[in-house]
């Protein structure tokens, strides 16, 4: 992570990308800004992530945006742990495999006596 990306979290479902990007641009060229949802509901999680053109901008970002308010809900901004945000998930589960037959087990047989 070179310094410039963004984790904000206490984002509004209300807020989208571009006004975030527009809140953000105060303090620098915004490269991405990106609010993130859920991939079942398609609602939003409440974070998202701002990229900045330099470290230097994404500090006055935090400086000047932690602890504000943004459509509602106050904001807590801080240098994201992560170089970018995670690729997404494809949004559902798809389980084990479908095989019936696991190698090593014997599959059990009805045993039928006769007289």
């Amino acid at each position: 992570n070179p310094g410039n990306n963004l984790h904000v979290s206490g984002v509004s479902n209300r807020l989208d990308d571009r006004a975030l990007e527009e809140a953000f641009s105060k303090f620098g060229k915004v490269q991405k800004a990106q609010v993130m949802y859920d991939p079942h509901t398609r609602e939003p999680r409440g974070f998202a992530f701002v990229t900045m053109e330099t470290a230097e901008e994404a500090d006055a970002a935090v400086e000047g945006m932690n602890g504000t308010e943004l459509s509602g809900r106050v904001l807590s901004v801080q240098k994201a742990r992560r170089g970018r945000a995670r690729t997404p998930t494809p949004g559902r589960y798809h389980g084990p495999p479908k095989s019936k037959f696991l190698p090593g087990f014997v599959t059990p047989m009805a045993i039928f006596a006769s007289d």
